[in-house]
C-alpha cells in the first residue's frame, strides 16, 4: 500500500490528555529508535528524513505531518540536524473513531499548521486546557482528510504522478518535457493539466517546491547553506544566492539570522 493512503483509526470525540508537547531537534546520530506503548505521538517536520513504523516506510519532508498510535516502533534515519514540533498525548478509546493519516503533506496548509501548533506549545506552559484545546482541533483538521482530497479529486492521475515525482526529487535536475514524456503526454499537454488543475505551470510548481523546502531549512535547521542548496538542485552558492533573494527577498545568510526560531521545550523519550 502507497504511504499517502496509510490510515490509523483515532477516537476524537473526547479531548487528548497532553503529557509533553514542545520544539525539539534530533540528529545528533544517524538514527533513532522510539516506543511509546501508551501515548500517541503527533510531529510536525521541518526536516528530510524517512522513517519506519513497523512494517511501513514513509518519506519525511519539511511541510509533513506524522501521528503515530500508542506501542509502535518507530525508526528515525536522519539526513542531518532535524527539528520538529511534537506532542505526545493519550486519548481515551470510548465513542466513534475516525481516520487519521500516518503521514500528510499540508503543502498551502502548512503555516497555519504550523502556527496553531506553537499556539498549543505557547499555552502549555500558562493554560494547559487551552493548549489541549488547541492540540485537539489540530488533531480534528488531521482527520478531516475529506478537506484535503476534495481539493484533489478533480486533478488527472498523471499530474498526481508529476506532482508527487518533482516533490521527491527536488535536489536533481528536472525538465519538464522529460517529465511529460515519462508519462506519455506532450509537454504542452501537461502545462495545460498542471494550468487547469493547479493553477500554476509545471515549472511554476517545481520553483515553488524549491523555494518552500529551501526556506524551511535554512530556518528550521543548521544544515550549511551549500547542503540546503543542493537539497534543491542548486550546485552554484551564488547561483543559490539570487534564486533566494528573487523569491524570499534576503540573501541565504540574512534570513536564516532574521527569521532563526528560539528552541522551546525538549521531547525527551
Amino acid at each position: 500500500m502507497p504511504w499517502e493512503q496509510i490510515r490509523w483509526s483515532m477516537p476524537l470525540e473526547s479531548q487528548p490528555i497532553i503529557v509533553q508537547i514542545g520544539e525539539n531537534t534530533h540528529g545528533g546520530k544517524k538514527d533513532d529508535i522510539f516506543c511509546l506503548p501508551d501515548f500517541w505521538t503527533l510531529h510536525l517536520y521541518a526536516y528530510e528524513a524517512q522513517l519506519e513504523v513497523d512494517s511501513h516506510v514513509f518519506p519525511i519532508r519539511p511541510g509533513y505531518i506524522g501521528i503515530n498510535p500508542p506501542g509502535s516502533r518507530q525508526i528515525y534515519h536522519y539526513l542531518g540536524r532535524s527539528p520538529h514540533l511534537f506532542a505526545h498525548f493519550s486519548i481515551a478509546t470510548v465513542g466513534p473513531t475516525y481516520s487519521v493519516p500516518a503521514m500528510l503533506d499540508l503543502k498551502q496548509d502548512y503555516q497555519a499548521m504550523e502556527e496553531s501548533f506553537r499556539e498549543a506549545i505557547r499555552f502549555w506552559s500558562i493554560n494547559r486546557r487551552r493548549s489541549t484545546v488547541r492540540l485537539w482541533d489540530i488533531l480534528w483538521q488531521t482527520a478531516d482528510v475529506s478537506a484535503y482530497e476534495s481539493a484533489e479529486n478533480d486533478i488527472p492521475e498523471v499530474v498526481h504522478r508529476i506532482a508527487s515525482y518533482i516533490d521527491t526529487h527536488l535536489h536533481e535536475p528536472m525538465n519538464v518535457a522529460q517529465l511529460a514524456a515519462e508519462q506519455g503526454i506532450s509537454h504542452n499537454h501537461c502545462t495545460r493539466l498542471f494550468r487547469s488543475s493547479k493553477g500554476q505551470t509545471p515549472l511554476d510548481y517545481i520553483q515553488k517546491r524549491r523555494v518552500a523546502q529551501a526556506k524551511h531549512l535554512l530556518i528550521y535547521s543548521s544544515l550549511p547553506i551549500k547542503v540546503v542548496a543542493a537539497s534543491i538542485g542548486i550546485s552554484d552558492p551564488q547561483i543559490f544566492n539570487k534564486f533566494i533573494r528573487h523569491y524570499l527577498g534576503r540573501a541565504p545568510k540574512e534570513l536564516r539570522e532574521w527569521e532563526q526560531p528560539n528552541v522551546g521545550l525538549v521531547e525527551r523519550i
